[in-house]
């Protein structure tokens, strides 16, 4: 019994990391995209379609504001993934705990028996 629990064990473990990459995949695929998007106006932009000094506000204002509203959501993606690896860290421990329980357990028997 306890070797098929080691393998579901480790076969969960195997599907988290894989759900973690996934979330770490679309966030990075977010980001890239938003960049890519604004590089693309600002190019536009500084490429002469609008000149002076007003232009170059614009392209500061929508740069900053952009990196402003990516920066907590790119954080929150951030936070998802450590968020797992911490749940994935308390089933690993507390799987420690219960296995060093039960052998002591097991001894406990082993001696009286």
């Amino acid at each position: 019994m306890g070797s098929i629990k080691k393998a579901l064990l480790k076969l969960a473990r195997k599907v988290v990391e894989g759900v973690m990459q996934t979330v770490m995949q679309q966030g990075n695929i977010m980001e890239n995209l938003i960049e890519s998007t604004i590089k693309g106006f600002i190019s536009q932009i500084t490429s002469g379609a609008w000149t002076g000094s007003d232009a170059d506000a614009f392209v500061g204002s929508v740069s900053q504001t952009i990196a402003n509203a990516m920066n907590p959501c790119l954080a929150n993606v951030k936070k998802i993934t450590s968020n797992i690896q911490t749940a994935m860290d308390v089933i690993d421990k507390a799987d420690s705990q219960v296995r060093s329980i039960v052998d002591g357990l097991a001894d406990t028997f082993a001696a009286v028996f």
